[in-house]
């Protein structure tokens, strides 16, 4: 992970750009002065311009480099532009208000993740669910362990679903304490059905433990993200009552161009 600042004369910091790394890819946020933000400005671009500059000579610049960017305008598009980076994925946020929500009935099939025992059978899953998809596609034990690390994570929010002893899917929760202290939020932070088990309904079943589990946690607003190109699990999202409330978006960069 390396940061960059942008300070004025008097040394008040102007902007901040982050990369961080993980496996087959890096990944750059940025923040920029509300009032900095306009074409003529060009600190945006000299922080990135900078980051990716570092990006390329001391990290493997063969990896993809993403910028993510929460509700972006047309000034974010410019900068990205302006240094090389096309907009790639969107990923919608979704959110449903669960505070007066009924729990719904409990199935069977559904139980928590168990500490070393699980690990393979849902790395195997999971990659089968999610094939190359940049983030969640060929996983291993060590990007599995790596998650299991995070402060937020909680082997009883890793809800799996098992029929005559197969796992066919899992909802993984993710509960903030940040978020969930100031904005009362939890995150539906994965679902994944096996293909062989699409079409049952699995994902329905999924989501509804996983609502029953954010509910009993004290959670209010149900949240989750899904690439905007999902129009089967935005629909099954917006079945349970999710509604889009803002866009996320990727710009993407080719490391050997930069």
């Amino acid at each position: 992970m390396a940061g960059f600042v942008a300070l004025d004369d008097e040394g008040n910091l102007l902007g901040f750009v982050q990369l961080s790394s993980s496996p087959n890819s890096q990944t750059l946020g940025f923040i920029i002065d509300p009032a900095l933000r306009d074409a003529n400005n060009h600190i945006g671009q000299e922080l990135l311009s900078t980051a990716l500059g570092f990006s390329r000579n001391k990290i493997n610049y063969k990896d993809d480099i993403y910028l993510w960017i929460p509700k972006p305008t047309p000034y974010h598009d410019l900068i990205a532009k302006e240094v090389g980076l096309k907009k790639d994925r969107e990923l919608f946020h979704m959110r449903k208000d669960i505070s007066n929500m009924k729990l719904y009935p409990k199935d069977d099939h559904i139980v928590a993740f168990t500490m070393n025992k699980d690990e393979k059978a849902l790395i195997e899953l999971n990659n089968r669910s999610f094939g190359n998809h940049p983030e969640q596609g060929n996983w291993d034990l060590n990007i599995f362990k790596q998650r299991q690390r995070q402060p937020w994570f909680d082997p009883e929010g890793l809800l799996l679903y098992r029929e005559d002893g197969n796992l066919g899917g899992f909802c993984w929760i993710k509960i903030d304490d940040f978020l969930l202290q100031k904005h009362s939020m939890g995150e539906i932070y994965i679902l994944g059905i096996d293909p062989k088990f699409q079409g049952k309904g699995i994902g329905k079943i999924m989501m509804k433990a996983g609502l029953n589990w954010l509910k009993q946690q004290g959670v209010s607003i149900a949240t989750l993200y899904v690439d905007a190109d999902n129009k089967r699990a935005i629909a099954l999202y917006k079945s349970l009552g999710f509604a889009p409330h803002h866009i996320d978006r990727a710009y993407k960069s080719d490391p050997n161009l930069i």
